[in-house]
């Protein structure tokens, strides 16, 4: 009976942590989330690639050089935890990585679930601004330490859904439990 009502305080201490992680994901774009205030010329040879089916996705996450490329024809963009680190790297979360840090204290993590939510917290963000900038698909990348953990991988891939369903696919190891997960 001990053990069910620690589960369950665990389970409710999770979900509060994804609700709060949730909602800092949101607040950061504040305003931002919807359409792009943005239009983008059209290329005659982008829309024959489009007119032959194909989708077109730009596999990168830099918003300066996507904002260089971008054309209405395009679909989607990528984006994976390295590209995501050059963003990092630019300086361009220095604001937000401490104030990550510090919502997640509250939840006494470990070391390593605090990188992977600040991971997460990071790929989400970034994604949402990518959806907004460019009126986009984004492939969102889970971490690889999810890549032998199967119900860790579909939580995580329920999570990144939630914060925008309409517009995030999810990307997942490929590895056995990666394939299940899937």
């Amino acid at each position: 009976d001990d053990r069910i009502q620690l589960w369950e305080n665990n389970m409710s201490l999770q979900e509060q942590l994804e609700e709060t992680v949730h909602g800092f994901v949101i607040e950061c774009l504040g305003s931002r989330i919807g359409r792009s205030p943005h239009t983008f010329e059209s290329r005659p040879i982008w829309s024959a690639m489009r007119e032959t089916g194909s989708e077109l996705w730009l596999d990168t996450g830099s918003i300066p050089e996507t904002s260089d490329l971008w054309v209405q024809e395009f679909s989607a963009l990528t984006t994976n935890n390295t590209l995501l680190n050059h963003e990092i790297q630019n300086g361009q979360y220095d604001d937000l990585i401490p104030r990550a840090a510090q919502l997640l204290e509250e939840f006494r993590l470990s070391q390593q679930e605090q990188l992977l939510e600040i991971a997460f917290i990071l790929n989400a963000v970034h994604g949402l601004k990518l959806v907004h900038e460019f009126d986009a698909f984004v492939s969102v990348e889970e971490h690889t330490d999810l890549a032998n953990d199967v119900s860790r991988a579909v939580a995580t891939g329920m999570r990144y859904h939630a914060i925008c369903p309409e517009r995030f696919i999810v990307k997942i190891p490929l590895t056995p439990a990666g394939l299940l997960a899937t």
